[in-house]
């Protein structure tokens, strides 16, 4: 049987380590009228499908801390993807570490995606 992912009941941006962007994506978000959640530095260890309000997710208990910041993008389209990325170009904001919430990573901490996302990012160079 596939793996199936819990759609969102609305578009959502997590953000996670990112303070210092909070004020533009904010800014971004609203203009596109796409939720906002911020997950905290010592939710690094909490699954990404309780961020994504899906049922079935809750926070692990555990405390912990992931070495980088990211943003993780759920329930949006193609098209509104692109239109969260030019929002961002046009805002100067850069935010190395990006994904999209999947099947195979909403049970995954936010621990395990920026780790894995910083390891792709170091083999292609960036």
């Amino acid at each position: 049987m596939k793996a199936r992912i819990i759609s969102s009941a609305d578009e959502r941006i997590i953000a996670y380590k990112q303070q210092e962007n909070l004020a533009k994506l904010r800014k971004i978000t609203d203009k596109l009228r796409i939720r906002l959640v911020i997950a905290e530095d010592n939710d690094a260890e909490d699954p990404i499908g309780f961020f994504a309000g899906f049922n079935g997710f809750e926070k692990s208990g555990k405390q912990g801390e992931a070495d980088n910041g990211c943003i993780i993008f759920s329930g949006l389209s193609g098209k509104r993807i692109d239109a969260v990325l030019a929002e961002l170009k046009k805002a100067e904001l850069s935010i190395p570490l990006k994904a999209v919430l999947t099947p195979s990573n909403q049970k995954w901490s936010i621990k395990r995606l920026t780790a894995e996302l910083a390891k792709e990012r170091e083999k292609l160079g960036g």
